[in-house]
């Protein structure tokens, strides 16, 4: 029996960065070469994971950054290595509406929400799911 290919896996993310009404970031950490990897958008293309190590592969972390992207929009993504989606490794985003727009923002702030225990991450889901913030900012050590 030939050995089984070894399945590759984020080490951190994807996490969704800097995002405005046509473009967004979104960041990951990989345990091999970064240039490997894309971002699928979901109607909107593929972009590459340029590594934010420089020249030399250390800490396998890069950015791909999605552009042309229309204002007020969720947009869902996933992470591809060699032509095939990272198991766990979506989520999704939504642009900013047009700078000129009067329309209402729902901003959510979390911080320091318990480490031993589950603390109130639950309950933050579930108003996220039901509320649909246009930003989530979190705070503290909790971030990695």
């Amino acid at each position: 029996m030939p050995p089984r290919r070894r399945v590759r896996r984020l080490k951190l993310g994807p996490i969704v960065g800097h995002t405005d009404e046509s473009s967004s970031r979104v960041w990951i950490q990989v345990g091999d070469d970064p240039s490997h990897y894309l971002l699928r958008v979901e109607g909107v293309g593929l972009f590459p994971f340029e590594s934010t190590d420089g020249s030399v592969v250390e800490f396998g972390t890069a950015i791909a950054r999605v552009t042309g992207l229309e204002s007020d929009r969720r947009y869902r993504f996933r992470v591809v290595r060699h032509g095939r989606f990272v198991p766990g490794a979506r989520g999704s985003f939504r642009t900013f509406p047009p700078p000129s727009s009067m329309t209402n923002l729902l901003f959510c702030a979390i911080s320091c929400n318990g480490a031993e225990e589950i603390g109130v991450w639950e309950k933050f889901s579930g108003f996220v799911e039901e509320s649909q913030p246009s930003f989530i900012l979190m705070m503290g050590e909790y971030v990695i």
